[in-house]
């Protein structure tokens, strides 16, 4: 109960850490989407949701940057900061790509992909039938747990999920900024282009 209570806790506050003006545009791309991290069944379902969610991000991330539309906000967004070490906001950096191939190439997608297939084999690993029959199996397969911390820890550290930077959000308000995309970077519209930047690693149970 205490590991329910304390999870509720970090997913009503992560969520409503979300809904500042720092994530504005992230939300242009990807909508409001929160997400929880997960105990065994529980933590199978709630693992699957957090993959989905992410498959869907992806897409959305893909979706702004083929639909080349100079007059739709989240491709404006997709193009800011093609240069090499700028600032961007989509991680998706070309039309010429893949979700696939951004998963395999990163940080996040390749640390994501390990902690999944190792939370795989030790859940299947656990079945009493597994247990029973061929026990040396379970046991071996349960220190991929070495792996799957390991990778939980470093999952963070790609820094995917980017949101605007303090700085910036004193040259470009979202609220006021978001309509005149348009005029960024203009003198007469107040509205500079955005920077951004990755969210430090969190603290999950």
């Amino acid at each position: 109960l205490v590991w329910l209570g304390i999870n509720a806790f970090l997913f009503v506050h992560f969520y409503m850490a979300f809904l500042v003006d720092r994530w504005f545009y992230t939300r242009v791309l990807l909508g409001v989407s929160p997400l929880s991290d997960p105990k065994q069944s529980l933590q199978t379902a709630l693992t699957a949701v957090h993959i989905i969610a992410h498959l869907f991000n992806f897409e959305f991330f893909m979706d702004a940057q083929l639909n080349r539309n100079s007059s739709h906000l989240p491709f404006i967004l997709s193009e800011i900061g093609t240069g090499d070490n700028a600032s961007f906001l989509n991680p998706i950096r070309s039309n010429e790509t893949s979700p696939t191939i951004v998963m395999f190439t990163t940080i996040a997608g390749l640390t994501g992909v390990a902690i999944t297939l190792a939370l795989i084999l030790i859940i299947t690993s656990s079945m009493e039938v597994i247990r029973r029959s061929y026990f040396e199996v379970f046991w071996y397969t349960h220190h991929l747990f070495v792996i799957f911390f390991i990778g939980l820890v470093f999952h963070g550290y790609g820094r995917i999920v980017r949101g605007q930077t303090p700085v910036s959000q004193q040259t470009n308000k979202p609220n006021v900024c978001a309509d005149r995309f348009e005029d960024w970077g203009k003198n007469e519209s107040n509205c500079a282009v955005p920077e951004f930047a990755g969210n430090p690693p969190g603290v999950r149970c």
